[in-house]
């Protein structure tokens, strides 16, 4: 071997020699890598930017900062939005806390059209449940009203309401014409004020 290949060649086995021990003297604070298979990992903290999976690779597409598991088990758990969709991949069920004005629950029909909502009112803040039909339209609303409970008959077409309950003074049964902006009242009776000294039954 003359001295010229000596040069070449011996810089490379030191080379080779340093890189394979480096890692035993000198542990690596960061580790990149476009895949990274093991048998066993343990980490005392995992940080996942993209998502994160927890079954076999498999052809479906996922959208980023997504768990696909078979089972999650948790204490506690907190979340914005919840969706829940069945095997064939039709949402179910959908849980937002994300609105301004509260917290919404909206259940599905097998065609993935929303059937029933449980949520706040944008302008009163109380409660309502609200069924709709399959096309969306609203057909029975429970709701609070100053305060009182109103329960909703409403056609498909949205333009008459049957209503039974009080607005505080008055109690009974009403037919709403929201096109004629007309309350017709089809049998009421005023609202028996509190004894004194007595706290309103709910």
């Amino acid at each position: 071997m003359t001295s010229r290949e000596r040069w070449t060649v011996y810089p490379l086995i030191l080379l080779a020699l340093g890189v394979a021990v480096r890692d035993k003297f000198w542990p690596a604070s960061m580790v990149r890598a476009r895949s990274l298979a093991v048998e066993s990992l343990q980490a005392k903290e995992v940080a996942i930017t993209g998502r994160l999976v927890c079954v076999e690779a498999s052809a479906q597409k996922m959208t980023s900062a997504e768990l696909k598991a078979q089972q999650v088990l948790a204490d506690h758990m907190q979340a914005v939005g919840m969706t829940l969709a069945g095997p064939d991949g039709v949402v179910r069920a959908c849980l937002l806390a994300e609105l301004a004005h509260g917290g919404q629950l909206v259940l599905y029909n097998r065609e993935g059209k929303p059937v029933l909502l449980l949520g706040v009112e944008a302008a009163s803040g109380g409660g309502i449940l609200e069924i709709t039909s399959g096309e969306g339209n609203p057909l029975v609303q429970l709701r609070s009203a100053a305060g009182n409970g109103v329960v909703s008959a409403i056609n498909r077409e949205g333009t008459a309401a049957c209503v039974l309950g009080s607005d505080g003074q008055t109690a009974g049964l009403f037919l709403e014409l929201p096109k004629a902006q007309k309350v017709l009242p089809l049998r009421t009776a005023p609202t028996p004020p509190s004894p004194s000294g007595e706290k309103t039954k709910p």
